[in-house]
């Protein structure tokens, strides 16, 4: 496994088209540096790695020909805008496809091929067999233009871009449009297909919409050091998915499966927008993100909105942080376990997250969590009006075919479930199920708050060797089924298997508990509702880019009606302050 930078490294550019000196820093998982706003720095990425030998080709369907006369063979022909993005010459050599573009390009060398923005292509890059130079001098497919819309490839029945070739990578994917234009009619193939049988690594897909499709990270090997690596998503858009019929490498087929992790080593999903319509045509029963036998993934501060079935399902472990989930079914971590940590999953982290109206579908479960040891669940917020179901589900699962179920070491902390629902429901609070393994368990500091409607605060059978501690409960209406089996506050504080000290019955009163991301949308002066800010996300990209419709910007706004801090991007501590005190050479 590939060691990731975990600390700033700030990095002196210069740019030789002027006295301009440019300061950036390195994003923490990429090692590439990134502009003021978060998007990888192109100039600065061309201007401090080895592209001096690279070609620049640009492909244009509304101003291209067929045979250019030459590729240009250095990158001092390119200039950007105030967005970062490519700008060619005045008198550009444009091919007028992809296929004969991505021809000039070659295997081992930092190329780029830049698609004219507001231009439609009804072809694609499709199966790639050429790798970028370095992790740091990668192969660069991206957009170019002053105006425009993302370059729109429509698929047909081809995929977008896939990678199989062994020992391939180096490439960066940036600011293009993957669409399923034949979605209706036909099974159509993936926006995203990366390695499937080889080893792949060092690719960032940025700034993308996959629309009407899927895309898939996979390997077939058993095998750790042949498993993909150094795969990153950020800032993408997942539309509409369609139906994934799978190819018999990807468990849970017939489920449509916005992003597809198999057996994968470190895998970044950063800033995406997985939305989820469910009107219409569109498909229901969706994973948002099914993550298996991904060990080292990181998932943080992604839109997750309206899937009917899973919005995650995370069984590979990791941090799961400063996410935004509204009306999913359910969101899953730990369960059937990777390949090399059998059916028990170790030092999974879901913390920092916001869940707001968890959908009442066949589950209805904010966290499911299943076979942890040594997890951490923490400073979530699981707010709205549920009609059913569960907050924190601590579970039991036929793991990969195991009849053992852990939770061991496992801490829940500093979580808020408000539930305001007043109907007649069966919302349970914190639920817990039988485990042939259990110790080390530590649930405190929580605010468990629901309306007269909710069933029980606390659930099931408590498993041996778990101690609560400094949690505040409260239930209006009756006081006799706060607990399932104690009823009542006096009797659970009293009994021996809750293991209670500290705690009180308390209505805890918070600023505005009742906001919600429409509240927050009437805010910017967008529709008051769900959708309205969704609206918002979607109009997000480099060219038009706003903090404020982010997962992050979101949670902080429901953060701050439950007196809690605003949290930062982590992407932010990647960017160097004005004024930095030292610098590093990469």
């Amino acid at each position: 496994m590939k060691i990731k930078l975990t600390k700033i490294i700030f990095c002196l550019f210069l740019s030789f088209s002027g006295s301009k000196i440019s300061l950036a820093a390195n994003h923490y998982f990429t090692g590439l540096p990134l502009d003021s706003r978060g998007f990888h720095d192109f100039q600065a990425i061309i201007d401090y790695a080895d592209y001096g030998n690279a070609r620049v080709v640009f492909v244009s369907t509304s101003d291209g020909v067929a045979s250019p006369s030459t590729p240009y063979y250095s990158t001092s022909v390119l200039t950007f805008d105030s967005n970062g993005f490519f700008q060619a010459p005045e008198e550009v050599q444009a091919y007028s496809s992809i296929a004969t573009a991505a021809s000039q390009m070659r295997s081992g060398y930092a190329d780029i091929m830049l698609l004219k923005r507001g231009d439609t292509f009804n072809e694609t890059p499709n199966r790639w067999s050429k790798n970028g130079y370095s992790s740091r001098a990668r192969q660069i497919i991206a957009s170019y233009g002053s105006s425009g819309d993302r370059p729109l490839l429509n698929m047909g029945l081809n995929l977008g871009f896939a990678y199989s070739a062994n020992n391939s990578g180096n490439m960066i994917i940036s600011g293009l449009h993957f669409y399923a234009d034949l979605w209706e009619t036909e099974e159509v193939a993936r926006c995203w297909q990366i390695a499937d049988g080889a080893y792949i690594h060092d690719i960032l897909i940025e700034d993308s919409i996959c629309r009407r499709s899927n895309a898939s990270v996979q390997s077939n090997s058993t095998t750790l050091a042949e498993w993909p690596d150094g795969i990153a998503f950020r800032r993408n858009q997942f539309i509409e998915t369609r139906r994934d019929l799978g190819d018999g490498a990807v468990p849970e087929v017939n489920r449509e499966v916005s992003l597809t992790a198999w057996r994968i080593q470190d895998y970044l999903i950063e800033e995406n927008l997985f939305y989820k319509p469910v009107e219409g045509n569109r498909h229901l029963y969706a994973d948002n993100f099914y993550g298996n036998n991904a060990p080292g993934l990181i998932l943080r501060g992604n839109i997750f909105y309206g899937s009917r079935r899973t919005a995650l399902s995370n069984r590979s472990g990791g941090t799961t942080a400063n996410n935004f989930f509204v009306e999913n079914d359910v969101s899953l971590m730990g369960g059937h376990g990777s390949a090399l940590a059998g059916a028990v999953i170790s030092g999974a982290k879901m913390i920092d997250n916001v869940f707001q109206d968890v959908h009442v579908g066949d589950e209805a479960i904010a966290i499911l969590a299943i076979n942890l040891d040594n997890a951490e669940i923490s400073r979530n917020i699981i707010t709205g009006n549920q009609a059913t179901g569960n907050g924190i589900r601590l579970s039991t699962e036929n793991a990969g075919g195991s009849t053992t179920y852990n939770l061991t070491n496992t801490t829940v902390e500093d979580n808020i479930i408000y539930n305001t629902d007043t109907g007649t429901n069966t919302v349970e609070a914190m639920v817990f199920s039988t485990f042939t393994t259990s110790y080390g368990n530590i649930i405190r500091n929580n605010d468990i708050q629901l309306g007269d409607g909710g069933d029980s605060l606390v659930s099931g059978p408590v498993p041996a060797g778990t101690t609560f501690s400094g949690n505040r409960f409260y239930k209006s209406g009756s006081t006799s089924d706060w607990f399932n089996p104690a009823g009542t506050y006096a009797t659970w504080i009293s009994s021996s298997y809750a293991n209670e000290s500290g705690s009180s019955n308390t209505q805890v009163t918070y600023t505005d508990p009742t906001r919600t991301v429409g509240s927050y949308a009437g805010t910017l002066g967008g529709t008051a509702t769900t959708e309205g800010f969704m609206t918002l996300a979607l109009g997000q990209s480099r060219a038009s880019w706003n903090d404020n419709y982010t997962a992050c910007a979101a949670n902080n706004y429901i953060r701050a009606g439950f007196g809690k801090d605003a949290i930062s991007p982590e992407w932010q501590d990647a960017v160097a302050p004005n004024s930095p005190t030292g610098l590093g050479v990469i």
